[in-house]
Order: structure tokens, then C-alpha cells, then sequence
């Protein structure tokens, strides 16, 4: 999307899915006690509908039936997900995958300009080859004449220590676009991991304030 001359992806968010969420006081062999959550790349055998997932760690996770992912309408191919799941010795039981927006690293151009409406951060980890972000925004009720939010990443400069050690120093851009902020949903970004660079400084603009997160390549 292109608003005011900067270039950002539409901001897909991520449900974090709160009854998948085992309470502190469950205890023995109840229907959470096998449930997983991984980051991984889910690959579709047909429009919408998945049959494995590569993890972040290597793992292949053969579904023991075929997942449903609405989103992903593409046959064969492979999406950035959270995916949930059962595992009870070699079966791997779906539950449900949620997209992860994948937005790649812009490079700064004249015309660009950077937004950075603030949001909540909450993490950042490299992973499965990109820079991986939790975050939240704020949002509301929506209608038809109300434009989503963006959000997308920006290579500020790349430098060089003594040690050799190359560092790639990135803003996190976010636009409000008029969205209400009554509440908060959480959400999860991934950013391809730029070629030759050993270290991702993140900067993100947070209603309190600008946090700075530095980053190893995993």
C-alpha cells in the first residue's frame, strides 16, 4: 500500500488465541497437556488447506490430518505461520495455524518517508531465517471507509566493528492510518534475515518511548 509516498505491507494481525492458553491451575493428562505452539512455515497441499509445517528448529511436523488455513489460497506453497498442535508420541494432531505477517526490509529511498506511529513491543528473536517480532497495536470498531493499518521495516545504515562484525541498524515503521485505539491485539511480524549481516538493531517507536533491541543471527 501506498499512502502519503511511503511504502509499507498491509498490516495482517495475529490473533493470539487465549482458549488455547493452559491455566496454571490444570494439572495431569487433560486435553492441553500434548499442545505445542511453533513458528515454522506451513506448506499447502491444496488452496487453504495444509499437511505439514517446518519449524524454526528443523523439525518437519507430518499433520495427522489435513489443516484448514483460509488464508493461505495458494496450493504448494509455504506460509509463515504460529501453528498449533497435539503430539502424542510421533502424531502430530493440528489445531489451528495463524498467519505471521512477512515483510521484507525496505532500503531508505529520497521519496520515502518513515512513519513510526507507536505501538507495543514485546520481543524480538532471530529465527527460521528471518527477525522475528511480537508486538501489539490499538484498534477499534472498523467500517468500510477505514484503512488498515501498516506496518513494514526500514534499513537505516549497516556498519562495521573492529571485530568485523556487520550490523544492520532497522526501523520498525507502523502506520495508524486513523485507526480508533480503544484496545489492544497482539501480533507477530517476520523480517527475511538480510544477506551478510551477523546483527539486526532493532528501533521501535513505543508509546513509551523508543526501545532499541539488538539481535544475533541465530
Amino acid at each position: 500500500m501506498m499512502r502519503k509516498g511511503i511504502a509499507l505491507l498491509f498490516l495482517l494481525l495475529v490473533l493470539v488465541l487465549s482458549g488455547c492458553e493452559k491455566e496454571s491451575y490444570d494439572t495431569g493428562d487433560n486435553k492441553w497437556s500434548y499442545m505445542n505452539a511453533e513458528f515454522a512455515l506451513v506448506h499447502t497441499s491444496a488452496s487453504a488447506t495444509a499437511d505439514y509445517a517446518l519449524t524454526d528448529d528443523g523439525e518437519r511436523l507430518t499433520f495427522s490430518k489435513p489443516l484448514t488455513v483460509s488464508w493461505a489460497q495458494t496450493a504448494d506453497s509455504l506460509y509463515r505461520s504460529l501453528v498449533y498442535y497435539n503430539k502424542k508420541g510421533d502424531v502430530i494432531e493440528p489445531i489451528t495455524a495463524s498467519q505471521v505477517l512477512v515483510a521484507p526490509c525496505q532500503t531508505p529511498s529520497p521519496e520515502r518517508q518513515v512513519v513510526t506511529d507507536p505501538l507495543t513491543f514485546e520481543s524480538a528473536w532471530a529465527g527460521g531465517g528471518y527477525l522475528n517480532v511480537g508486538f501489539a497495536v490499538k484498534t477499534g470498531k472498523l467500517d468500510s471507509d477505514t484503512e488498515l493499518q501498516a506496518l513494514g521495516f526500514l534499513l537505516s545504515d549497516v556498519t562495521t566493528d573492529s571485530k568485523g562484525v556487520r550490523t544492520a541498524h532497522v526501523v520498525m515503521l507502523h502506520s495508524q492510518n486513523g485507526q480508533p485505539e480503544y484496545y489492544s491485539v497482539r501480533g507477530y511480524a517476520s523480517m527475511p534475515w538480510p544477506e551478510d549481516i551477523d546483527r539486526v538493531s532493532l528501533t521501535v517507536n513505543t508509546y513509551a518511548g523508543k526501545v532499541v533491541k539488538t539481535v544475533d543471527k541465530k
